[in-house]
């Protein structure tokens, strides 16, 4: 797809479900409007777990990033970021083991955007910049990004539950790879994403919302095809598994909706 064929970035639209919106929902935020609370409750028609799923993703996110802080990671590049609903957030995670941690976020919704901004504490060492992941050029020459992030120093980069709503055709996988040509080794990729082991019942009822809600449509993707984005890159154990069994530090209900998740280390 051709840049002037990108989807445009949402607006703040009140009739418009929003992914990041939805998620705040999910989560218990209250940054969220009547068309993204009806779109989750499309979706507990089926799931009624929904909420736990986003939860254990969040909780996922967290053991991820405290696993990076504490290899000695102190750039941390989070895609995707969404509202800062709860705490602890991927700078909150870090800084509680390194203070001096560097975290730029990244969102291509202006509402996202916005609120981060207005809710995030200022400190030197962390901003948020709206730019759209399937534009990654966009991202790795933005000023914003470059006065925080040094690419000749490893970086983490996380993108958690963002590349399940980029369809194959906007090509999610060069995104990828265009931040890992830019990573140098010691690097790290943490990555959670919809997994094709959701029960089928869930994934058709989330293709029926899309289509008569207009919400985005979600990609629930094989193992062999979320291992893709970690070309080049060596998983940590216990390599991609469900997010719940990943390093875990409490269980995780079962759940109709299901994601895996993976740590990879840049090598070279």
């Amino acid at each position: 797809m051709s840049a002037d064929a990108h989807p445009a970035a949402p607006g703040y639209d009140p009739t418009v479900p929003s992914v990041a919106r939805g998620y705040d929902f999910l989560l218990g935020g209250k940054d969220n409007f009547p068309i993204d609370r009806q779109v989750v409750q499309m979706l507990m028609q089926v799931a009624p777990e929904a909420a736990l799923t986003a939860k254990a993703n969040r909780h996922f996110g967290q053991r991820a990033i405290r696993y990076l802080a504490q290899q000695g990671l102190r750039q941390f590049i989070d895609l995707g970021s969404g509202i800062p609903t709860t705490p602890p957030t991927v700078h909150d995670t870090a800084r509680a083991i390194e203070p001096s941690a560097t975290v730029v976020y990244v969102d291509f919704d202006p509402v996202v955007v916005a609120h981060s901004n207005a809710l995030r504490s200022v400190y030197p060492g962390l901003a948020t910049i709206l730019a759209d992941v399937r534009r990654p050029d966009e991202i790795l020459g933005h000023p914003v990004l470059l006065e925080h992030i040094d690419f000749d120093q490893p970086v983490a980069v996380s993108i958690f539950s963002v590349l399940d709503v980029i369809a194959d055709a906007d090509a999610p996988i060069g995104s990828v790879r265009a931040f890992r040509d830019r990573m140098a080794p010691g690097s790290f990729l943490a990555i959670s994403h919809l997994s094709a082991r959701s029960d089928a019942d869930a994934r058709a009822h989330a293709a029926m919302i899309s289509e008569q809600t207009g919400f985005p449509f979600v990609q629930f993707r094989t193992d062999e095809q979320v291992l893709e984005f970690f070309d080049g890159f060596e998983l940590v154990e216990p390599g991609l598994v469900e997010i719940g069994q990943w390093h875990p530090d409490a269980s995780e209900p079962d759940t109709k909706i299901r994601l895996v998740g993976a740590v990879g280390r840049l090598s070279g």
